[in-house]
């Protein structure tokens, strides 16, 4: 978890919304506890609040409004590309009782997709990738975190960061690298 946070966090620096979190970030009187791609050591309630916010600029962006937490969706050729631009104008959604009722024991999502054939498939989950019932596998989650770091600039450190995060079970003492 902590690795998927961080790597979200790492790629939030990268974005406009980020920039301005960081500036508020570094405005902010000096403490003990370190805002990722900040300046400097702040409190611990100003790095909270910019942290969390940058770790939940990209997934959200991503998930939300383009239905795919991979970074494909952020470039301009994807926003421009013809054949996507076309195929959001054939996506329907909708609310189904049954499954909202389900929620929030579970966070299940259905879907079916008809072929030109007329074919049609289905598929739902209960819960979504990434959650405890179903989670990342180890390899899962250290490829987004490279991928999310380098997003936001950090490719070079991401090593760094993913060692520390390895070694945390064995230290007394926790400070970012």
């Amino acid at each position: 978890m902590l690795m998927d946070w961080l790597g979200s966090a790492l790629a939030g620096c990268a974005t406009a919304p980020g920039a301005t979190l960081l500036a508020y970030g570094d405005a902010e009187p000096e403490g003990g506890a370190t805002v990722i791609g900040g300046k400097g050591a702040r409190s611990a309630e100003t790095a909270a609040f910019v942290n969390g916010a940058l770790s939940h600029i990209v997934e959200m962006d991503s998930a939300v409004l383009r239905g795919d937490a991979g970074l494909g969706a952020f470039g301009e050729d994807s926003i421009r590309d013809s054949r996507i631009r076309e195929l959001t104008s054939k996506v329907h959604a909708r609310i189904e009782g049954e499954i909202e009722a389900r929620y929030p024991a579970e966070w299940p999502a259905r879907v079916r997709v008809c072929l030109a054939n007329g074919a049609t498939v289905d598929a739902e989950t209960r819960y979504p990738k990434g959650d405890p019932e179903n989670p990342l596998s180890r390899t899962e989650i250290e490829e987004k975190f490279s991928t999310l770091a380098a997003f936001g600039g950090f490719e070079g450190a991401s090593n760094g960061f993913r060692e520390w995060v390895r070694s945390l079970p064995r230290l007394a003492t926790v400070r970012l690298p």
